[in-house]
């Protein structure tokens, strides 16, 4: 995803909620008393799979709703309203299918379908639940740094002038340039999604 994205830093933050459901079906597997064999540690990769597939719909939204010039809160709300509905019942779906293999007598059948229904639904609920939570801390904690940074190059006496573009920055959605003699210029970087900034659709300056 970071490749897809552009963004090693998406990428990272991608990982959380795909590993959220490995780590729920271990959990069950060891509550339950199940081993690891062959066919559980396939239905570990097919959870994997459908935890990336979900990410990447919830993320794509997201930077997108950024681009659009929505506050953060907003663009997280619009992602998971967006994305909520195909990814329910995708979750559905599968694991309305894999359901009737656990009127199997065989034991592994068994558990492939009762394991993939509990990745599914750990799935959902990491990224539709956990994701953007994820996303809200580092945007404000990459906020605060900025916020740091801002107050430590005021205080050598810079004369800034900063252009913000749909509050981007934080999460790698804006690209800074400078800081030149006097002035900090601040814009989208090739992966915003949005018009530059002081243009009608892309932004705002402020002194």
């Amino acid at each position: 995803m970071s490749f897809m994205f552009h963004s090693l830093r998406h990428g990272l933050l991608a990982l959380i909620p795909n590993f959220f459901p490995l780590l729920v079906l271990l959990a069950v597997m060891k509550i339950a008393g199940f081993a690891l064999k062959p066919s559980t540690i396939l239905v570990c990769s097919i959870s994997f799979g459908l935890a990336v597939d979900d990410t990447i719909h919830v993320l794509s939204r997201f930077r997108r709703a950024m681009g659009e010039g929505l506050r953060l809160r907003t663009a997280l709300q619009t992602a998971v309203r967006d994305t909520g509905p195909a990814i329910l019942m995708t979750t559905l779906i599968v694991s309305a299918g894999f359901s009737l293999l656990m009127g199997s007598r065989f034991e592994v059948l068994f558990l492939v379908g009762f394991m993939t229904i509990v990745s599914a639904i750990a799935a959902v609920t990491a990224d539709l639940f956990v994701f953007p939570a994820i996303i809200a801390a580092a945007w404000r904690r990459s906020e605060r740094r900025s916020h740091a940074s801002r107050k430590t190059q005021e205080a050598f006496g810079y004369e800034h002038r900063y252009i913000e573009v749909a509050d981007a920055e934080p999460l790698g959605l804006v690209r800074r340039v400078g800081p030149a003699p006097g002035r900090l210029v601040t814009g989208p970087g090739p992966d915003a999604g949005g018009a530059w900034a002081g243009d009608r659709s892309g932004g705002r300056a402020a002194q």
